[in-house]
This record gives structure tokens, C-alpha cells and sequence, in this order.
């Protein structure tokens, strides 16, 4: 069994389409097991994982050349506001023995592009069956967001 400090060794690549926002990953690192239960702590080892290189951030627009191989994983956050090229184009960077990671909603997308990257990866994953899919059951945000949601999308 993996200790919590375990977590921390790998090398994790996060690319942030909103250029290097990482509040949402702050905010989940809040909730994690093995951060402390403070905002603070969780953007201290954040910071720290950021100053030797276990965590780097990178806007979309950087990521053609680049290859996530042997111990890399790669978290796109946001991927709904992807379009399939850009998903395409980000699917096509896996190396040998990497992952790719993508958190998303397609309920929550912002862009007009009727059928986004994270769409096409969902229905993708029907066909090829190295694609898992983990959905959530709720939404983790207030019961209000929940109800603008279900009036927008439904």
C-alpha cells in the first residue's frame, strides 16, 4: 500500500487552458487526504511541487512537439472548453507508460463549437477501449448551481 507521501514523487504535467490559473487545483488540493486540512498548507505544497518541477503548468498553444511518456501524467483540466482539434492534438502527445487525465463537464462547456473535445473523447472511448471514463454522480457545487444547470442544458 502506497504511503500519502507517495503522491507527491511523480512528476505531473497540468496544462490549464485558461493560461496558468491553478485556483482550481489549490481548491482541490484542499479537499485531498494527504494535504493539510488548510487552503494555506494545500498552496504551499503546491508551490513547492511547482519550484522542483513535479508540476508544471502550461497554456494548450504550447503543447504540439511535446511527448508525456514513461511516469508522466498529464492533466487537462477544463477540457470541455476544448475543441476536437485541440483535444486531438493534446491525445496525440501520449508516450509510452503515460496517462492522460481529463477533468470536465459537458454541461458546464463555454464554447459555441457544438461538439467539444471532451464530447469527442466520451464517444471516442465507446470505440477503444484503453479510454476509462469516471463520471460523477453530483455536482460538487451549491444546490443553486445545480438548478441554473438543469434550466440551461435540459
Amino acid at each position: 500500500m502506497s504511503e500519502k507521501k507517495d503522491f507527491l514523487k511523480d512528476v505531473v504535467k497540468h496544462i490549464d487552458i485558461k493560461q496558468h490559473n491553478v485556483v482550481s487545483l489549490v481548491d482541490a488540493m484542499e479537499d485531498m487526504a494527504f494535504t493539510a486540512r488548510d487552503l494555506n498548507r494545500a498552496a504551499n505544497i503546491l508551490d513547492t511541487m511547482i519550484k522542483d518541477g513535479r508540476i508544471e503548468g502550461t497554456a494548450l498553444q504550447f503543447i504540439r512537439g511535446r511527448t508525456y511518456g514513461q511516469g508522466k501524467v498529464l492533466v487537462v483540466d477544463e477540457s470541455q472548453n476544448t475543441t476536437k482539434a485541440e483535444m486531438l492534438a493534446i491525445l496525440t502527445r501520449l508516450g509510452k507508460g503515460g496517462r492522460i487525465i481529463l477533468v470536465g463537464d459537458v454541461s458546464q462547456k463555454d464554447i459555441a463549437d457544438p461538439f467539444d473535445g471532451l464530447s469527442y473523447v466520451v464517444n471516442m472511448s465507446k470505440k477503444v477501449k484503453e479510454i476509462q471514463l469516471i463520471k460523477l454522480k453530483e455536482n460538487h457545487r451549491s444546490d443553486l448551481v445545480a438548478k441554473i444547470l438543469e434550466y440551461e442544458y435540459r
